[in-house]
């Protein structure tokens, strides 16, 4: 049986999706989104202290962990160890290379001076062979090590540094030994992969070269690579599939070669490179960086029933469909300095598709896949593919109209998904900026701010922009506004890096600033202001770094009829955020959210979430400890069954606030982007309760 790991999620890491297309039922593509949250086990953290170099899942579903020389049995909630090294023929064998099973409750254990027969139920384990015997066999002069093991029913394949052994499992005695070359010194014979390749053949891996083997012959190939590959690498690694294929990872490159056809063919051309647009940089990455190298190049295939592949480097675990053509980074080790960087030593696919990762940093990881219909709008609407790539941020009215603001001084444009069209309206005012958010007034018309203190409308039936700049904020149009907001007197509110808080009429065009800097704060002081929220009693919350701050605004009738509005500012939660992370060093509140029962939720650039819960003067906190993707979190939305997404810089992670559970959901897309994340402050919901992100050049819609 599967045991079922419960323990609850304790924090996470950058991880990705797997794609599959489905056709929905009104017509349009939806993309069926695989993605992984993350277990985290306490156990695991407190007892395994070194790093785990070699996992395995036995027949009833527990995972096997090496740690160096011993050997931890997990069930999900308990560790037991075994092979604990008290004799002296046991210590002799050394550390544990490898696992494979060998039906019956049994596994093999490969260790670099010998092989075990262990047995999962009982723990007892027999010595198969030696080092000694091995060389004994060999009868050369030479010190064998043993890098691979395979099993396949009566026989164990042995790859050592000098050559191809066989060992009878039935008669327990080595019955062959074979080369690939007849010279015994260099690297030519040293074997490191031994992987099925169907119909009587075993498809054999060097450092160097790849060779096909027959069982019946005991004869090798030449090296399928052939000569067109530069020889420059020594970590070939192979995995072959159900369909006569055999996968080559060399370098940072992906080949195929298919034995009907005998044809080799070059898949992805610098994976690493391609998945994360990240390329050697002068001297920081320079091509002879040992860092770097074990950044790119492939060190693992694993490749499952369906012919796709998972793909392993020192630094990324990543999902290929060969068929789709589609690649996806599921997991990247944490960033620390080039020279010291947390490098993945094994990787393991388990029973229902849960991935299991182990780092040198002693960490063990868990993905677990969850399914979610995530719909690209670049599926919907095509052709587009140069506007779509533009986008920052998306905003969605209660009539269900979509505007999309755009960068590189592009303006606004409208999205009609259910008719699959796209009017764009092009600004001839903006210049580089970037326009972040926007509202919509009883007019029709649409307000919008952009980078450069700029708040500008749109009349989308007359397609006219108004710009109203404000210059005493800052000079030379250095400010970028982050928040924009429509109070319930039909008053704009924006703010943003510089310029303190602004107001603006929107039927005159006169503002009001409030900011320290020029004396006229009226009691407000924060600067920079990162979003500006409203609550039922058409008062306002400001989020600044440090604090947040509570307006109201009172209006006052004058003699002549006109209405004056006095703005009365103050801390809402009575502390600063010092006082409420006490323990955190130099954080910041960065974006906010006010919930259906009126709790504040404050995210921060490196602490997690907040909720305030003014209410009962109640803080709680959520964070990677408890299981979020990440510390920094960029936006946070309700959904219509109360759950709380939080986009971070590392994905979604949704939040259950009655049961207090989490779980992630990953998105890593094909982009002009590097970063491939969410703006800051993007993140919408629609009446029908679908999510809209802008995803910096490819918008999505979450159901």
């Amino acid at each position: 049986m599967y045991f079922n790991f419960y323990l609850m999620v304790k924090k996470s890491f950058l991880l990705g999706i797997l794609m599959a297309i489905c056709i929905m039922a009104d017509g349009y593509q939806e993309d069926q989104i695989i993605t992984f949250s993350e277990r985290r086990f306490p156990q695991l953290e407190t007892i395994l202290e070194n790093p785990v170099s070699v996992i395995h899942q036995d027949e009833q579903g527990v995972m096997w962990f090496a740690l160096d020389k011993n050997l931890q049995r997990f069930d999900g909630v308990f560790l037991k160890t075994f092979l604990e090294r008290t004799d002296s023929t046991l210590w002799e064998l050394g550390s544990i290379m490898g696992i494979i099973d060998v039906g019956d409750d049994s596994f093999c254990i490969n260790m670099v001076n010998g092989i075990l027969m262990f047995d999962c139920k009982t723990g007892q384990y027999e010595t198969l062979i030696t080092k000694k015997e091995i060389q004994n066999f060999l009868k050369i002069n030479l010190q064998p090590t043993i890098n691979k093991i395979f099993y396949d029913t009566q026989f164990i394949w042995i790859g050592t540094n000098v050559g191809l052994l066989r060992f009878d499992i039935r008669k327990g005695q080595l019955a062959g030994f074979y080369r690939i070359f007849e010279d015994h010194q260099g690297d030519h014979n040293n074997i490191k992969e031994i992987v099925s390749a169907g119909a009587g053949l075993l498809c054999i891996s060097t450092g160097y070269s790849c060779h096909l083997f027959s069982k019946e012959t005991y004869a090798f190939s030449n090296d399928i690579l052939g000569d067109s590959i530069q020889k420059k690498f020594r970590d070939l690694c192979i995995d072959g599939d159900a369909f006569g294929n055999i996968w080559i990872g060399y370098g940072g490159n992906i080949y195929s070669y298919s034995i009907n056809t005998k044809s080799l063919t070059l898949e992805i051309n610098n994976l690493i490179e391609t998945v994360t647009g990240k390329t050697p940089d002068g001297n920081i990455f320079n091509v002879d960086s040992v860092f770097w190298n074990s950044a790119i190049t492939i060190s693992k295939i694993i490749v499952n029933d369906d012919q796709k592949l998972f793909i392993s480097s020192k630094k990324h675990f990543i999902f290929y469909d060969p068929i789709q053509r589609t690649l996806n980074t599921i997991f990247s080790t944490p960033e620390k300095s080039l020279s010291k960087g947390d490098k993945i030593l094994d990787t393991y696919i388990a029973v229902e598709d849960e991935i299991w990762i182990s780092t040198n940093s002693s960490v063990i990881y868990c993905l677990t896949p969850n399914k979610y219909s995530v719909q690209f709008i670049r599926n919907v609407i095509e052709g587009y593919d140069d506007i779509f790539g533009s986008i920052y941020n998306m905003d969605v009215f209660d009539n269900g109209e979509i505007w999309a603001g755009r960068g590189k001084g592009k303006g606004l444009i409208r999205l009609d998904l259910n008719k699959k069209t796209l009017d764009e309206y092009p600004a001839d005012g903006l210049h580089y900026e970037i326009t972040r958010r926007m509202v919509k007034d009883l007019s029709g018309n649409i307000w919008a701010i952009a980078d450069g203190g700029l708040i500008y409308s749109l009349d989308p039936v007359k397609k006219k922009y108004r710009y109203f700049y404000c210059p005493d904020t800052v000079s030379q149009r250095d400010q970028w506004l982050f928040s924009l907001l429509m109070d319930d007197f039909g008053y704009l509110w924006a703010g943003g890096s510089g310029g303190g808080l602004i107001k603006l009429d929107k039927e005159t065009g006169k503002y009001q600033i409030f900011n320290n800097i020029y004396s006229n704060s009226n009691g407000f002081h924060l600067n920079p202001v990162w979003q500006i929220l409203k609550l039922k009693n058409k008062e306002l919350l400001i989020i600044g770094s440090q604090e947040v701050v509570q307006l109201k605004i009172i209006p006052k009738g004058a003699e002549d009829g006109s209405v004056h509005y006095h703005h009365e500012f103050s801390n809402y939660l009575g502390k600063k955020i010092e006082e409420i992370l006490p323990n955190v060093r130099q954080s910041k509140f960065i974006t906010g959210f006010i919930d259906s029962d009126l709790n504040l939720w404050m995210g921060t650039d490196g602490a997690g979430v907040i909720k305030y819960s003014r209410r009962i003067n109640e803080y709680r906190y959520y964070n990677i400890s408890n299981g979020m993707s990440s510390n920094i979190v960029k936006s946070i939305l309700e959904d219509n069954y109360g759950y709380i997404w939080m986009a971070t810089d590392k994905g979604f992670s949704r939040l259950n606030p009655v049961e207090e559970t989490l779980d992630n959901v990953f998105y890593w897309k094909d982009s002009e982007y590097s970063d491939k994340q969410t703006d800051w402050w993007d993140g919408h919901i629609d009446n029908q309760g679908i999510l809209y992100y802008g995803i910096l050049g490819d918008p999505i819609t979450i159901d």
